[in-house]
């Protein structure tokens, strides 16, 4: 199934708090035989992650509000 998201790397250069490492054990079967081998990797948390969009959407949304009102002063 098709997924789509950020990049935690992208995202933890401007809010590092947003983001965290999380590892993933390897999985070996009954013999002991490798399956899968450790991971590690960084997690974005998007539900602190939303309240900051909607802000910024909200701001970007007042400034082109004021441009509006600018242009339709000027014409």
């Amino acid at each position: 199934e098709k997924q789509y998201g950020l990049i935690a790397q992208d995202v933890e250069q401007l809010l590092p708090e947003l983001v965290s490492n999380t590892s993933k054990a390897a999985t070996y079967d009954t013999a002991g035989t490798l399956l899968t081998q450790a991971v590690n990797y960084k997690t974005l948390n998007y539900n602190a992650f939303t309240p900051i969009l909607i802000k910024a959407m909200q701001e970007q949304q007042q400034g082109m509000s004021a441009q509006q009102q600018a242009i339709d002063s000027l014409t």
